[in-house]
């Protein structure tokens, strides 16, 4: 029997995938062939079948649902045909033909692994891919990874994307700049989607926007192509927020050294409202410029003013940022001081935010240099990984060689910030 893994979880193949996966994935669900090649880290760029222009990319996943989203080179009808590890097939079709795609599938089991295949008119197209639903156990173990400043279509990105791959995380989350140089829509295939098509396949990312990617159309090309949550009253996609678990994610838009985060914004009352609104265990803001940094472009001194007093007042564990492109974390910090220093690297009940810069992910680095409220810091490319379960938190930061090279714990002695 054919086992797949999953954080060290055997799972028992049906008789009908067994003979899939035999006979090989790439071969097409129903005998078609494809002319699709898998990517390696550091190897050369996805080639994407010659049917599929981007995609597949999951989106908008939960306990029962996956979204799944690609662009055909022409106009066809679609669908996807999938099942679960031990069942038989269903097929679930488009609305109506075209080459933009976007079929969800609901109705799934929780904590599952599924296998799904595109199809265009009757045809298989490209290979066999595979997805997990999410736990509906609010302690549930969540293990994601974060990267940033990484879409440059070099080696390096390729290099992180392979650690992320490895890590087998639940979701990606990015901290901007996505989209090298100017977010084009030839760049948000090129440095995007062929770097990215081995990993979002399987796995959702969540990205937030970085400067280089609203260049061109206030980042029009890039949200275009994406599938993202969606719970402002305007319906924008740049800023918003999901769950997973007990952790509660929040994407903000932070594109310069100012943002528009003052507090008449619409941005930061929906931050407010948000912030209001989450009882999870967890709350982790992510988006590209930081607050605080020890490299290159330095501290935003308008974002402290804005944003860390709502992030003391409604006890956010976690910020991450990208934009210098080095990694950084911060002792928990309060009203801009530092507290509970002599607890590092294993907190309990810290009464502070916890600011990490993950800018590594692939474009040149940066210098550092180190203050007193840096706890670690290092030049050198890397992706972060985080596994949460129930009341702990720890943070791993790891380099291209799969080395660990600073870790953190966060426990809390009860549920919520405590603070």
């Amino acid at each position: 029997m054919y086992l797949i893994s999953r954080w060290n979880k055997d799972l028992k193949i049906s008789w009908f995938t067994t003979i899939l996966l035999a006979a090989g994935l790439m071969a097409g669900l129903f005998g078609c062939g494809s002319d699709e090649s898998e990517y390696t880290a550091g190897g050369t760029p996805h080639d994407f079948s010659g049917d599929i222009e981007r995609g597949p990319q999951l989106a908008l996943a939960s306990t029962r649902s996956m979204t799944i989203a690609w662009r055909s080179l022409e106009s066809t009808e679609p669908a996807v045909v999938y099942w679960s590890a031990n069942g038989l097939p269903s097929t679930r079709t488009g609305d109506r033909p075209g080459t933009e795609h976007v079929i969800e599938l609901d109705g799934l089991l929780p904590d599952t692994a599924y296998f799904y295949q595109l199809q265009h008119g009757a045809r298989s197209v490209g290979e066999v891919h595979n997805f997990w639903t999410a736990a509906d156990t609010p302690d549930a173990a969540i293990r994601f990874g974060v990267f940033g400043d990484f879409g440059c279509g070099c080696p390096a990105q390729y290099e992180s994307i392979g650690v992320l791959k490895d890590s087998q995380p639940d979701l990606v989350l990015t901290t901007g700049d996505n989209v090298y140089y100017s977010g084009s829509a030839r760049e948000v295939r090129q440095n995007y989607f062929i770097p990215m098509a081995s990993l979002i396949d399987h796995v959702p990312v969540y990205p937030s926007l970085g400067n280089h990617d609203v260049i061109t159309g206030n980042g029009s090309p890039f949200l275009d192509s994406l599938y993202l949550p969606v719970n402002d009253a305007d319906g924008s996609e740049r800023f918003y927020s999901f769950d997973r678990g007990n952790c509660h994610f929040i994407a903000l838009e932070v594109t310069d050294r100012a943002g528009d985060l003052s507090p008449g914004s619409r941005q930061y009352q929906w931050l407010v409202r948000d912030l209001q609104r989450t009882a999870a265990t967890w709350v982790v803001c992510y988006f590209h410029h930081p607050l605080y940094s020890d490299s290159s472009h330095g501290d935003a001194p308008l974002l402290q003013i804005h944003l860390a007093p709502l992030f003391d007042e409604y006890g956010v564990d976690v910020v991450l940022s990208g934009h210098d492109h080095t990694y950084q974390r911060t002792y928990p910090m309060r009203a801009g001081l530092v507290l509970d220093g002599q607890m590092e690297p294993n907190y309990t009940d810290p009464q502070g935010t916890i600011y990490v810069v993950t800018g590594g992910g692939g474009a040149t680095l940066y210098g550092l240099w180190r203050s007193q409220r840096l706890a670690a810091g290092e030049s050198r490319r890397h992706v972060v990984i985080f596994d949460v379960v129930g009341n702990e938190l720890n943070l791993s930061a790891v380099d291209y060689n799969g080395s660990v090279f600073d870790r953190m714990k966060i426990t809390k002695r009860v549920p919520g910030d405590g603070r």
